[in-house]
């Protein structure tokens, strides 16, 4: 595996998917290479379940916002429950 020392800190990458990619380029037996790729690609699509996922539950919270009259501030009271909650997505 390649050291992380290479990969710039102002990338909009994960450096998991960073490493991999180095590590598919620089693998020299064609059958690592092959398994390090088939890695990747798994990794790529487990992302993106997961970024979809996300993505489905801010679209849900802003929809669920809109229809809300109960502002009070900055917060947002939802019917199902009786109190404020604060939902933050990464």
């Amino acid at each position: 595996m390649l050291s992380l020392q290479f990969i710039s800190s102002k990338s909009d990458l994960y450096k998991t998917c960073e490493v991999m990619k180095l590590d598919i380029q620089y693998a020299i037996e064609y059958e690592k290479k092959l398994a390090i790729t088939e890695n990747y690609l798994a990794h790529l699509n487990r992302a993106k379940q997961e970024y979809d996922y996300y993505n489905v539950n801010i679209t849900c919270a802003v929809e669920n916002g809109k229809h809300n009259s109960n502002i009070i501030g900055s917060q947002i009271l939802f019917k199902t429950f009786k109190g404020s909650t604060h939902i933050i997505y990464d």
